[in-house]
């Protein structure tokens, strides 16, 4: 699936696209992979340094596959529609309100039941989140105002507690929120968007560019997504 969708091949692909006799089309497949690879977690240059825990877990600790197809789709929108540099102007609001209201990826998951069919559901109320943040909106009203404005997300349970079972010992799941929990108490963010870094895409930034004079010192060091340090900044 990460193939298919970071190459816009379809799903039921078989006997819609010929063989590769000379492997040039594997080869560019595969080139498109890396480059996003290379966006959603790397130090390469492009990175933007998706954290894991935030994107692509629940607050459980279980992987969700829906949420990685999203994201995939998601870049190739903003890659599209030139909209990173928007992206990074509220990337920590965004997170805040997927931390906050991640069950919600887990609702649309359960409603199309499968990842393949949830994903593109996810990319658009990723897509719509990003606009309303943009224009001004608080996380709340922004997922308010998209469950109450397209009837598609109006199945989202946002103001449903959870009633957790209890047992004297803590489950798998239960251990997985404790660590989830304590490490995003006091994460790493980036100097430059406020965003959560990931040990895998780490940059250190001068605080004072080197043009301007800035010198290799501890002092004038700060850690930044690549991405954040290589384009937006300047």
């Amino acid at each position: 699936e990460f193939i298919n969708i970071t190459n816009n091949i379809p799903h039921d692909f078989k006997n819609k696209i010929e063989d590769d006799k000379t492997g040039d089309e594997t080869v560019k497949y595969l080139r498109n992979a890396r480059k996003t690879a290379w966006r959603i977690n790397s130090n390469h240059a492009s990175s933007l340094g998706f954290h894991p825990l935030i994107y692509f877990y629940s607050i459980e600790g279980n992987y969700r596959p829906a949420s990685f197809y999203a994201l995939l789709l998601w870049l190739i929108k903003l890659e599209q529609k030139n909209l990173f540099n928007d992206f990074i102007k509220i990337r920590k609001v965004f997170e805040d309100m997927l931390i906050k209201y991640g069950d919600l990826i887990s609702d649309m998951t359960r409603q199309y039941r499968y990842a393949i069919k949830a994903y593109p559901h996810i990319q658009d109320f990723y897509m719509e989140s990003m606009q309303l943040l943009l224009s001004g909106e608080n996380i709340d009203d922004t997922v308010a105002s998209i469950k109450k404005s397209r009837p598609k997300f109006n199945f989202l349970r946002v103001n449903i507690g959870k009633h957790d079972d209890i047992f004297s010992n803590f489950t798998t799941e239960k251990k997985s929120a404790i660590f989830i929990k304590e490490a995003l108490q006091n994460p790493i963010r980036c100097k430059i968007c406020n965003g959560l870094i990931h040990q895998n895409a780490i940059t250190i930034d001068h605080i004072t560019r080197k043009q301007d004079g800035g010198l290799g010192e501890v002092d004038n060091g700060q850690l930044t997504h690549p991405y954040c340090n290589t384009t937006y900044k300047n």
